[in-house]
């Protein structure tokens, strides 16, 4: 190596997914070897940029030399940064540069509820309601830097940059007020204001990628599902549940800690132990509980039949499920939808173990299953949220939080009822549509009911227990009587999986086989659930009896919180660009999870659940196969000839036809002017061009 430094050592490394690049060898200089030493590096073929210099001492012995660049932002998630390293001022052409352990290492995004929003203030305090703070904490066993770290509304309205460590296992307090809490530090104070009726709040790490998503609170948008303008009290998560309406209580001001600017007791628990869930108490014999608060799912929207039955669509019936040791008095109790245009303010008790069934109208509803009451109001067919609320005003439970269509059930001709499948929180994955054989109601015209009012859901009858047995662990009883007791029974885990993403209409090589095709459309499937699932009990379907035949998945284990990605040349399903539907059923066909979607105008706009494990769906999301959900991110490169020169890719949609294919895209384009494509027939006999009008036809 000479002194112009014209020889070097050159390494690529790939820093995808990365920051906080770090580099360190071992170096020994012998003889008349180099003195100094200079680092640059290049990003995708850029000119070298100098990183660092160092002194190289040449008495042949080893030191180990370590190289920070986490201020080099430039050299973050970048599939090839390549690194040289010029030896140079050596004292002559007799001496050696030896390097020995040469590593490279950054640090990765955060993973998906690693760090929580713990504590929300959204109503401020009693000495002054713009005192608002937000509490997070971090849920693992190590330190997390946040710089880089967002907080933000999703409708773009607040927007808080963190920054600082959260330690392990702690809080990091963010006020909007130095006083808000006047007796607990803040760690951070922030400007902008949470909405009263409530806002979505998602919490990124943008220090390596844009817009990981780590954790949301109120994902649904609507009003806070906890916290009290009131008292001033905050909305507390209830353990590590991930967010939805029932993860989220409010404070009862009994265990509570800090004080506000004028000394009041803060109803809250800043950079502390949130207040344990309010239980239910046994109630003295003979005797109606006291309406006290209750517990988040002390009683389930258990089965919801918005469809009707096949003698009436206004015959919806809804039921409710006490899965808790002891009787629940549901008087001053209310059942709400989110529109406002269904409301029931109910009564009587609901045993322990038991059901309450609401049949809509009358009796003839369920027309051998008496109802416990009756109701006016309809249910919407295209979905809505429903809300269950206690005699205090507290939410105890949700059916559908995202605001979307209804997750399950069928309208006509199936008349389907929506069943819970277990006592787990709502989600999209917390419904299934029953599919059962056991007939045990029906409806005024004697027709079977497709569902269980009164009785175990069907769903139980299908889960897979972590013992991965296909006999059914619990089975419906066929009769109930107005005697029977049934004792408290826990349901096994049940397993979560749902379709999280899917390309119809592919831009680019995203399964790397060298083309751009339709092949390169993909589906994603992910754990969302606690326990491992085997995927050869499911199948990957479009829309049913039409377009591909179903796909059995591969036996392979799927652990919580994976995903696994099948592309159209595994699956042969290919999703059309004018729309389709993406369907994961089990092998004895009943629907897990689906999607329906419209025309897709562009290539490449996947539809995706933003958060990926208990999220709403979100159109247009950037194609991570394989990845976190993410609104954007980086193509992969498009594939080239020998040469070098990139692939011609055809970009139209598959419903275009042949003629028009053949005219853009390939060789024979040359005789695009051709009158025959515009007022000749095609291959499927149809006139492509109207000769009579000149109304061109468009193809989407």
């Amino acid at each position: 190596m000479d002194t112009n430094e014209n020889d070097y050592l050159e390494f690529q490394v790939d820093t995808s997914g990365m920051n906080a690049i770090l580099f360190s060898f071992k170096s020994r200089v012998s003889g008349n070897g180099p003195k100094a030493l200079t680092v640059q590096y290049s990003t995708n073929g850029s000119p070298f940029v100098d990183l660092e210099s160092r002194t190289l001492v040449a008495d042949s012995a080893w030191y180990t030399l370590n190289f920070d660049f986490s201020s080099a932002s430039a050299l973050n998630n970048q599939p090839a940064v390549t690194f040289r390293l010029y030896g140079y001022n050596a004292g002559g052409t007799t001496g050696t540069w030896r390097l020995d352990n040469i590593t490279f290492s950054g640090a990765c995004p955060a993973a998906l509820g690693s760090v929580l929003i713990n504590e929300v203030a959204w109503a401020g305090t009693a000495a002054n309601t713009d005192h608002e703070w937000i509490e997070l904490y971090n849920t693992t066993s190590g330190d997390i830097p946040l710089n880089g770290w967002t907080l933000e509304s999703l409708d773009g309205t607040f927007s808080v940059a963190l920054s600082g460590t959260i330690p392990a296992y702690g809080y990091f307090l963010l006020e909007r007020n130095e006083d808000a809490v006047a007796d607990v530090a803040a760690n951070q104070l922030y400007s902008g204001t949470l909405v009263n009726s409530g806002m979505r709040l998602a919490l990124y790490d943008n220090s390596v990628t844009f817009h990981t998503l780590v954790d949301t609170a109120n994902a649904d948008g609507g009003p806070w599902p906890a916290g009290s303008s009131s008292m001033h009290a905050t909305m507390e998560r209830i353990g590590a549940l991930p967010d939805s309406d029932t993860a989220w209580h409010t404070n009862d001001g009994v265990m509570k800690n800090g004080q506000d600017a004028d000394g009041n007791p803060i109803w809250g628990t800043p950079k502390n132990l949130n207040a344990p869930t309010p239980t239910a108490t046994l109630p003295p014999t003979n005797t109606l509980p006291p309406p006290t608060a209750a517990a988040a799912l002390t009683v389930v929207i258990n089965e919801v039949a918005w469809a009707g039955t096949q003698a009436s669509s206004d015959d919806e019936w809804i039921e409710l499920y006490n899965p808790s040791g002891v009787n629940v008095n549901l008087v001053g109790w209310m059942l709400k939808s989110s529109d406002g245009s269904f409301s029931i303010t109910l009564s009587g008790t609901l045993p322990a173990g038991g059901y309450f069934l609401l049949e809509r109208g009358d009796d003839d509803t369920v027309a051998d299953v008496t109802a416990n009451m009756f109701y006016s109001g309809s249910l919407s067919n295209s979905g809505e949220i429903l809300r269950l609320y206690d005699s205090t005003n507290q939410l105890i439970d949700t059916a559908n939080s995202d605001g979307g269509a209804w997750p399950a059930g069928l309208a006509s001709p199936t008349y389907a009822s929506m069943e819970r499948i277990g006592n787990v929180p709502d989600g999209p994955f917390a419904w299934v549509t029953f599919a059962g054989a056991t007939v045990n109601a029906h409806d005024r015209d004697n027709n079977n009911v497709k569902g269980t009012p009164g009785q175990a859901n069907w769903a139980l009858t299908v889960t897979i227990t972590p013992t991965a047995t296909s006999t059914p662990t619990r089975t419906p009883t066929p009769t109930r009587t107005a005697t029977a007791k049934k004792a408290p029974t826990v349901a096994p885990i049940p397993p979560v999986l749902g379709i999280s993403e899917f390309l119809p209409r592919p831009g680019h090589d995203w399964n790397n086989d060298g083309k751009v095709d339709v092949y390169d459309e993909f589906i994603e499937i992910i754990n969302a659930g606690r326990i491992d699932v085997d995927l050869s009990e499911y199948e990957l379907d479009d829309e049913q009896e039409q377009g591909s035949s179903p796909y059995t998945l591969p036996a392979i284990i799927l652990k919580p919180g994976e995903r696994a990605v099948f592309y159209a040349a595994e699956t042969g399903i290919l999703l059309s660009d004018a729309g389709d539907t993406v369907r994961l059923l089990k092998t004895n066909n009943a629907v897990v999870d689906a999607r329906t979607y419209g025309v897709v105008r562009y290539p490449d706009q996947s539809t995706c659940r933003i958060p990926d494990r208990m999220g709403y769906w979100n159109k247009p999301c950037f194609p991570t196969p394989g990845n976190p959900n993410a609104l954007t991110g980086d193509f992969p490169p498009l594939p080239s000839t020998g040469a070098g020169s990139p692939l011609p890719v055809c970009l139209l949609p598959d419903t275009t036809p042949p003629e028009f294919v053949a005219a853009e895209c390939e060789a024979s384009g040359g005789g695009i002017w051709n009158r025959q494509f515009w007022d000749g027939y095609g291959l499927f006999e149809l006139p492509v061009w109207n000769d009579s009008s000149k109304e061109r036809i468009i193809f989407e």
